[in-house]
């Protein structure tokens, strides 16, 4: 059994989160290997398309190929001028599909199908006679008659084709949303680049002749605007059933929002009723803040004119308080200046005392001496007293 894993090196590997180019890499045994290379079968494989439903598209090309002793180049990059090539693709509208089951947005994951896509187409147009390009749900419908196609395209000349067996089934594909199939049809119809690819990647496939067996198709400009036109033609008709299924649901939808309308409209009869209450509460709340607004503005004229007054009292008392502190002072100066008058009038009074009680001493002394010349001062003021009384 082959051995398949994926090539880091390869240089075509995109970091897509949905897309990613897949390189394989086989084993066979020394006596295979002898035989392919006698033989100068080899071919060069790399599938650009997305995580979901290839394995059993490679699966099924790989284990013919090995039956067939087909030589597999897994990098791109060693294939020689001379070796064909399979490139396996996947249509616009599943990879976007895919990628609107990931969580991608449609335009997202449109520009990573286009970026591998034309990744792809660049590797096609290197080589296009020996370059076989392959749709992978088409092969997944009738395998056999690619498997067929191929080798009548690369002249291999293989006796034991008939007998190749491959496994018919194809890998249910889980159901998806009708609005997410017209959302990635429209994301395709409405992009002229992806419409553009994906002409040019039909017009070069290796297609089915119906009458005539496996055959090439090949890559003309009438053979591209017919594939173009099919594209359109069956985009179109998918489009316009998912539509249908859409305006039922729309339908549906729009009865329940009737529904919804009728209840709602209910609701607000009821709300006016309460709405009318309601004012009338708000009326009544709001002549009561009215009043109290008045009440507190009748209160704040009251304050100011107290405190008008009382700012005029306290300035009075401060004026009165000034003038009170002047007196103290004054007071208090007096009193020093009465205190300072009594103390000298002590000490003058303390002088005069002294003098008198010297002035009585010397009087005392004069009235005791018998001198006549001690006595004559106070005899002549006797007689001058005297005098004045018989003037008197």
């Amino acid at each position: 059994m082959a051995n398949r894993q994926l090539d880091s090196r390869d240089p075509l590997t995109c970091h897509n989160a949905l897309f990613e180019d897949i390189s394989l890499t086989y084993s066979s045994s020394p006596k295979s290997e002898a035989g392919l290379i006698s033989k100068g079968k080899s071919v060069a494989v790399a599938a650009f398309i997305g995580k979901n439903g290839v394995d059993a598209s490679i699966d099924r090309l790989v284990n013919w190929l090995q039956t067939a002793d087909v030589s597999i180049v897994s990098d791109l990059d060693e294939q020689t001028s001379e070796m064909p090539a399979i490139l396996l693709y996947d249509r616009a509208q599943n990879s976007v599909l895919k990628g609107l089951g990931q969580g991608q947005g449609p335009m997202e994951a449109l520009m990573g199908w286009r970026t591998v896509s034309e990744k792809c187409l660049a590797k096609y147009r290197s080589n296009r006679r020996g370059t076989a390009l392959l749709d992978v749900q088409s092969f997944e419908e009738n395998p056999q008659s690619f498997l067929q196609a191929l080798a009548k395209k690369f002249d291999w000349d293989l006796k034991d084709l008939d007998t190749v067996a491959v496994s018919q089934d194809v890998a249910s594909e889980t159901a998806q949303d009708e609005i997410l199939r017209v959302i990635a049809a429209v994301a395709v119809s409405g992009d002229p680049q992806a419409r553009r690819l994906e002409g040019e990647l039909e017009a070069g496939s290796l297609w089915l002749d119906q009458a005539n067996g496996p055959a090439l198709k090949r890559a003309d400009p009438e053979l591209a605007l017919s594939a173009y036109q099919k594209t359109q033609k069956r985009q179109s008709a998918d489009i316009e059933a998912q539509l249908q299924a859409a305006l039922l649901e729309k339908t549906a939808v729009m009865q329940q929002l009737m529904d919804t309308q009728e209840e709602l409209e209910k609701f607000a009869i009821s709300a006016g009723d309460q709405e009318k209450s309601s004012d009338r509460e708000k009326d009544l709340l709001m002549q009561q803040l009215s009043n109290t607004q008045s009440e507190l503005e009748t209160y704040f004229d009251e304050l100011q004119k107290k405190q008008k007054q009382f700012g005029a009292l306290e300035r009075e008392l401060q004026k009165k308080q000034e003038q009170l502190d002047g007196l103290e002072i004054e007071l208090q100066s007096a009193n020093e200046k009465a205190q300072r008058e009594e103390e000298e009038s002590r000490r003058k009074i303390d002088t005069l005392n002294d003098e008198i009680l010297f002035k009585n001493g010397e009087i005392e002394a004069l009235r005791n001496s018998t001198s006549w010349k001690v006595t004559s001062p106070l005899r002549g003021v006797g007689d001058t007293l005297k005098s004045a009384k018989k003037r008197g």
